[in-house]
């Protein structure tokens, strides 16, 4: 019997942005919005990966060889999770911590290499994304920022 081994909580590697802030009930105030943008600015001054974050690295790094099941964020899942882009299956090939350099610092962000993906069309409005922009022909594997993922399912 083979165990299911769902992977949750990506959220854990967003850098505090402040872009893309929704608000769920009206429209706010100017003096709202400048606080959630200096909240944002404090949270981003001293963001690191949290243990949570350093926790799914961990369990992602069991699964490198294997079929898994990837599912991509999508804010309309906030709303109805049967919205959202469509998953896929692929072989995750490598997963890595590395330094990328956004806006005023670096930050360590969490990737993925996988080969052979293939759609899971689940028909979600979203649909799915384009991956050729992920695919780097030297190493014929496609690259992902884990920061995007909703979950990762062992197949």
């Amino acid at each position: 019997m083979t165990e299911n081994i769902e992977i949750t909580g990506f959220s854990n590697w967003i850098v505090p942005s402040g872009e893309g802030t929704v608000y769920c009930e009206g429209i706010p105030t100017e003096a709202q919005r400048e606080l959630n943008r200096k909240r944002t600015a404090n949270n981003r001054k001293k963001w690191n990966p949290s243990q949570k974050a350093l926790e799914i690295f961990r369990k992602l790094v069991m699964l490198q060889g294997s079929w898994v099941k990837i599912q991509l964020w999508d804010q309309m899942m906030l709303w109805d999770e049967d919205e959202g882009q469509n998953p896929f299956l692929c072989k995750l090939e490598k997963v890595y911590v590395k330094s990328i350099h956004e806006k005023d610092r670096d930050f360590l962000q969490l990737f993925i290499e996988f080969r052979y993906y293939k759609i899971d069309d689940r028909g979600y409005l979203g649909g799915s994304p384009i991956y050729e922009q992920y695919f780097d022909p030297k190493t014929e594997m496609y690259t992902y920022n884990c920061s995007t993922f909703y979950s990762v399912t062992k197949n």
